[in-house]
């Protein structure tokens, strides 16, 4: 059985849950992460989270045939209620390197 670890995958109605239960149904193994939540939780705003979350899932589950990247930082507020605080974590999610 082929392992898959999908990001943000904490929403019941989000695109990565959606490709979880497909997945899931095709036979393969489904590691979810999330920032708080999933099989393997992670805060994708640190730079070196990505390699120790695939790390942490290669050592439980062996090599990871594949991979659905759905997570993102949201925040509920207009452009121009945005805080500083809330664009950099935005940055720092949605559009590393």
């Amino acid at each position: 059985m082929p392992t898959v670890l999908i990001t943000g995958a904490a929403r019941s109605n989000s695109i990565a849950s959606g490709i979880a239960s497909h997945l899931k149904a095709e036979g393969w193994k489904v590691c979810t992460s999330d920032l708080n939540s999933g099989d393997y939780p992670c805060d994708l705003s640190d730079p070196e989270a990505p390699a120790e979350l695939v790390s942490r899932v290669h050592a439980d589950h062996g090599h990871i045939a594949g991979l659905v990247l759905s997570h993102a930082h949201d925040e509920e507020s207009g452009v121009l209620d945005t805080s500083a605080e809330s664009f950099d974590k935005h940055i720092a999610v949605n559009a590393p390197g």
